[in-house]
């Protein structure tokens, strides 16, 4: 989980995200392009992903829709950092595919507890399926009820991005993203309800 790849086509943001994560005692590497990330990802493996979205020719939604055909979440986390305004409708097509999302500028504090938190709940994914050996719970279902729990605080973290960039007023007075935000809402009580149900079968719950 210790090596990164940054892909961002700013040579700057590159060099300072670089060598600030490297004193950190991250292993990093980097790509200005989504060619250029797809070559080293067939190559290597990262634990972390951290994708800009505004890029050309190739953006990071598809990008990340191109990762995701060949690594999925256990094989690689990926958290956005972007400057452009999220979309309703980018929440419902990728929430799922990404682990965190920042908006540009991201002061260095903030990146990197967000990267202790991506790595912490990947270790504790990780342990709770060792342990599951020693248990009557399969790991399919501790590797389910934490991936929910993963993708609900992504879910909400999105969710408040969009109330944050628009405005809660401003959404409820326009339609389409009013029906969106609603759907969204939607999606996570569906997610907190099937993990409710995992952590009760799992004995987790008091």
């Amino acid at each position: 989980m210790n090596n990164i790849l940054i892909v961002d086509d700013n040579p700057v943001l590159l060099d300072i995200y670089s060598e600030i994560l490297r004193k950190e005692g991250y292993s990093v590497s980097v790509a200005e392009s989504g060619d250029d990330a797809l070559d080293i990802l067939r190559d290597r493996n990262f634990g972390i992903i951290l994708l800009d979205i505004m890029m050309e020719p190739m953006n990071g939604w598809e990008i990340l829709r191109s990762i995701r055909k060949f690594k999925d979440s256990d094989e690689a986390e990926i958290i956005i950092l972007t400057a452009k305004a999220l979309h309703p409708d980018e929440v419902l097509i990728y929430g799922d595919m990404i682990q965190g999302f920042l908006m540009k500028p991201v002061h260095i504090d903030l990146l990197r507890d967000y990267l202790i938190m991506i790595i912490s709940e990947r270790e504790r994914r990780d342990d709770m399926i060792s342990g599951s050996a020693k248990s009557n719970f399969s790991a399919g279902d501790i590797s389910e009820y934490e991936t929910l729990n993963q993708q609900i605080r992504v879910w909400e973290e999105l969710l408040f991005i969009l109330e944050d960039t628009y405005g809660v007023e401003k959404i409820a007075e326009n339609r389409e993203f009013r029906e969106k935000t609603e759907q969204i809402r939607d999606i996570i009580a569906d997610k907190k309800y099937n993990a409710r149900v995992l952590e009760s079968s799992l004995g987790l719950r008091d």
